[in-house]
Order: structure tokens, then C-alpha cells, then sequence
């Protein structure tokens, strides 16, 4: 079975997975205020967040060896819950449907979209009607990925031109296992990003977790 690969930059897409943002302009320091985002798929589409591994975001399991897991174990796991929820909700099975994900589900989603193409193949029920996946800044080899890194936080003004510069000297253009100090001085002020700030902050509120219905381990 064919499908349809699709790949964006947190960038360049703004974003438009989310039905709300977080309001940045207006912040002034305490929990962070959401908004409507003008640019969200949900308008068109119907998602579903999922929190995977287990122990990611809010999921969470009462057994502890539930924690050691790996990429084909999750994705075979997040396979039995799309069965499960397409099984209890089937007006949605004539939809078409996209895997989606960013960062390191960029080697999560392919494995997870083709079990689901697998038993597409041998007849398994419920019927997807898998149309392709989708990746943000998706994960794909370790050293390729950090290589890539310093160049593209320059490229799209996350970090400043006298860092990439002092950055790309002092490495010789080789970011990935820091062949002196002062380069792995550098590469450290490179991953110095508050991008995820916000976020874990909001998360972390009680009203927040009390409105998702978090439940506390």
C-alpha cells in the first residue's frame, strides 16, 4: 500500500495543528492565557492528541514495567488504541486519515503508519482509510539531525549571527561530538532554548490539569 508523505518546520507551519496558542504577546509573567488560532486544521479536520510512550506529557500506567518500552513497542501499542477508539466511534472510519507528529515521532509515525498499512493488507478490523503522515521537525538519524541543528537555529533567527559564527569556528563546521571545549561551550549555548517554556509552565498548573482531568498517579 502506497501513502502520502508530508513533512513542514514548526516555523513555517505556525503552528496550524493547534486549535489554541499561547498568548505571547501579552504575557506578563504569570500562567500563560491561551487564544483561538486563526490557522488551525481543526476547522477542517478532526484530530486526536495522543501522549506517547507512556510517560509522555499526561499518560502515565499503573504498572511500572509499562516504562520500559521501546519505538516498535509504542507504535504497535498506539495501533491497538486507534482499533479500539475506531471500533467505539465508526462514523469516522470513512474519513480520511493522517498519522501526524513532530520531533522525535519523526521515527515513531512511519513505524506506527505502517502497521496500520499491514493490517490494512491482511484484512484487519476496523477498515482504516489511511491517506499518508505527516512530520514537524521530525527526528531521522541522531548525528545527521544534530549536524543539521546549528545551521537551521541560525537560518531561522533563533540564534545570533555572532553565536553561529563563533559557533562554526570554533567547531570547524562539525557540531556533533564537540572535538574541544570551547566548541561544546558553544553547542551549549546553542541548546539553550526557552521555546517549551511556556508550555511546561502551563502544564504544570493545577486549574490546567484539573480542566483536562489529569488524573495523579
Amino acid at each position: 500500500m502506497r501513502v502520502k508523505t508530508i513533512s513542514w518546520t514548526k516555523s513555517t507551519a505556525n503552528w496550524v495543528e493547534s486549535p489554541v496558542i499561547f498568548n505571547v504577546e501579552e504575557y506578563n509573567g504569570s500562567l500563560p492565557t491561551l487564544v483561538n488560532n486563526p490557522n488551525s486544521w481543526t476547522k477542517v479536520a478532526n484530530i486526536i492528541y495522543i501522549d506517547a510512550p507512556i510517560g509522555t506529557g499526561y499518560s502515565y500506567s499503573k504498572r511500572l514495567k509499562s516504562y520500559a518500552t521501546n519505538d516498535l513497542r509504542s507504535s504497535k501499542e498506539v495501533y491497538q488504541f486507534l482499533i479500539k477508539w475506531f471500533a467505539d466511534h465508526p462514523e469516522f472510519l470513512s474519513n480520511s486519515l493522517y498519522i501526524g507528529g513532530d520531533s522525535y515521532s519523526g521515527i515513531t509515525v512511519p513505524v506506527l503508519t505502517q502497521e496500520i498499512s499491514n493490517g490494512i493488507e491482511v484484512g484487519n478490523e476496523p477498515r482504516f482509510n489511511l491517506k499518508g503522515y505527516l512530520l514537524g521537525n521530525p527526528v531521522t538519524d541522531r548525528d545527521f539531525d544534530d549536524q543539521a541543528k546549528v545551521p537551521y537555529c541560525h537560518g531561522v533567527g533563533l540564534i545570533p549571527d555572532e553565536l553561529y559564527e563563533l559557533t562554526k569556528r570554533s567547531c570547524n563546521g562539525k557540531y556533533v561530538n564537540p572535538s574541544n571545549e570551547q566548541c561544546a561551550k558553544c553547542i551549549d549555548l546553542v541548546n539553550e532554548s526557552y521555546g517549551y517554556l511556556l508550555s511546561y509552565y502551563w502544564q504544570e498548573d493545577e486549574t490546567v490539569r484539573r480542566a483536562l482531568h489529569v488524573h495523579e498517579v
